[in-house]
């Protein structure tokens, strides 16, 4: 699931085929994963500007008495995107569990420098 989820952060993954992609409508595309015998999807959302606004996908969270599968939600700041080595990726977000108890919100990060492999020919 955190491959689909960090995909943002290097485009390019985006073309692996062992990914499926399918429109739900017309701001959200559905992302499968099918690797070493295992699938995961999740849900992508965009804005009007083609920018990726935010990615939720039901995941595994662990608690005391056991793991249980939750909502995952992860918002991207609207101003958050950033420009690296001439890819431009959205470097502020929030992660949050969506749980009954009400919304956990266990990580924000922003991403401050990215080096990308270069293949030179």
């Amino acid at each position: 699931m955190r491959y689909l989820a960090e995909i943002v952060w290097f485009p390019s993954a985006a073309l692996n085929d062992y990914l499926q992609w399918e429109q739900v409508d017309s701001t959200t595309v559905k992302a499968t994963i099918t690797h070493g015998g295992i699938t995961a999807s999740g849900l992508f959302k965009f804005d009007a500007n083609g920018d990726v606004v935010s990615f939720e996908a039901k995941r595994y969270y662990s608690r005391k008495s056991g793991a249980t599968l939750e909502d995952w939600f992860i918002q991207i700041e609207p101003d958050g995107y950033k420009e690296f080595e001439g890819v431009r990726i959205p470097a502020r977000s929030a992660v949050t569990w969506k749980l009954k108890e009400g919304d956990f919100t266990w990580y924000k990060l922003e991403i401050t420098d990215i080096h990308y492999n270069q293949i030179k020919y």
